[in-house]
């Protein structure tokens, strides 16, 4: 019986062998190659959350502006300070009483995993407000954001980009 707890007890003392070590290792780079991509990914839309909330926002205040205005007007005349982590926002073409443009470039760090979106404002000849929201369908830095348009007061998403909303 001594004989026994000895040999327990010497054991105990010896630690982890290195083909223990080594499953523990493999088992941990399994994982941390399944779970890593899918937590960029996340990372990345979360990203890009900005720029849909941000050009939401701009679309909301830009109906804002036209209701107490009777036109749309730049960024720089919004009541609203519009500054990005990731993005740059802009205005595209010279807003007009029929609707406004936007877009939102991707910062150079992130062009290459980030996509650009731009969005439209509008208000239609029956009085109502519509807005947009698109998504560039490709990521790629060297292409510029593909801006919305404002046709008769309605927005729409042109070639090259997805309506989010």
């Amino acid at each position: 019986m001594l004989k026994i707890l000895y040999d327990i007890r010497q054991k105990k003392n010896q630690g982890f062998t290195l083909i223990e070590l080594l499953v523990v290792v493999i088992i941990i780079g399994i994982l941390s190659t399944t779970t890593l991509p899918t937590l960029f990914r996340q990372v990345e839309k979360s990203r890009q959350t900005e720029a849909k909330i941000t050009l939401g926002t701009i679309n909301r205040v830009q109906q804002g502006y036209r209701f107490e205005h009777g036109t749309f007007t730049t960024m720089p005349n919004l009541p609203m300070k519009v500054t990005g982590k990731y993005y740059i926002y802009a205005d595209s073409g010279t807003p007009d009483s029929e609707g406004a443009v936007h877009t939102a470039k991707v910062i150079g760090t992130f062009e290459n995993d980030l996509r650009d979106y731009s969005s439209a404002v509008g208000q239609t000849s029956s009085g109502s407000y519509m807005g947009v929201v698109c998504e560039q369908n490709s990521i790629d830095g060297a292409i510029a954001p593909i801006p919305a348009s404002v046709t008769s007061g309605v927005p729409t998403c042109t070639t090259g980009t997805t309506q989010i909303n």
